[in-house]
């Protein structure tokens, strides 16, 4: 009877807490949201990102990374790296994604990853300036079933990361992925109007103006700003 009241209470003990962890991630989410839907402005968000990524999962070290058309990832936005003096470094570095074994796995499943300590991971490759880090998890970034690029936390504390970190992050990742969308369709549509608008210019002065080299010299002005050109030959 002992053995059973305890393994109840056990049990109860631990659902209560996943209860609690639950309503936790669900408020840090929506909190979170928040401030990441609060603005259409590509570089805020990714400063957003990273300043919020915390209320989700604690961490040391945070770089959001994304896949250019090149192929390549390149970290676009880092924190914390500067106590370890390489900000620098990571901000330099490009990713061939197939060649990294922990993106290639990330982009293959689609599914957040963490290597709890990389000391024991016989695929983590130690990178000169970044020998310090011991634990690591990561998250991609999906938008309409592609990965765009990957939210990485570092530290250099062994087991500073699990699975569950991990997980936590995958939710967080989403909402960041979303955002990152929103702000790169707002920068396209706000470019696609400047040009339409440079476009009507470049017409008015073709009616307007009798003078056919005033014309041609006005005209090239205006194709130099809609191509953001330093000249027309």
């Amino acid at each position: 009877g002992a053995v059973l009241a305890s393994r109840d209470l056990t049990l109860r003990l631990e659902t209560e807490r996943e209860i609690r962890e639950s309503r936790a991630l669900a408020e840090a989410l929506r909190d979170t949201s928040a401030a990441l839907t609060g603005t259409l402005q590509l570089d805020e968000v990714l400063s957003r990102i990273l300043e919020n990524v915390g209320k989700v999962v604690a961490n040391e070290c945070a770089n959001i990374m994304l896949i250019q058309p090149d192929g390549l990832a390149h970290i676009v936005r880092v924190m914390g790296y500067d106590k370890f003096g390489t900000t620098d470094f990571v901000m330099d570095v490009r990713y061939k994604v197939k060649e990294v074994d922990n993106l290639d796995l990330m982009m293959r499943t689609q599914a957040p990853m963490a290597i709890p300590d990389v000391t024991k991971d016989e695929k983590w490759i130690p990178s000169g300036p970044l020998s310090w880090i011991r634990s690591y998890a990561a998250a991609p970034l999906r938008s309409q079933g592609e990965v765009i690029g990957f939210l990485n936390l570092d530290s250099a504390t062994p087991d500073a990361y699990s699975q569950e970190h991990a997980n936590r992050l995958q939710a967080f990742a989403d909402q960041a992925a979303v955002a990152i969308q929103n702000a790169r369709l707002y920068e396209e549509a706000r470019e696609r109007a400047r040009q339409q608008d440079l476009l009507n210019q470049i017409t008015h002065l073709a009616l307007a103006t009798p003078d056919l080299n005033a014309m041609l010299n006005l005209v090239a002005q205006r194709l130099v700003r809609l191509f953001n050109a330093a000249n027309v030959h």
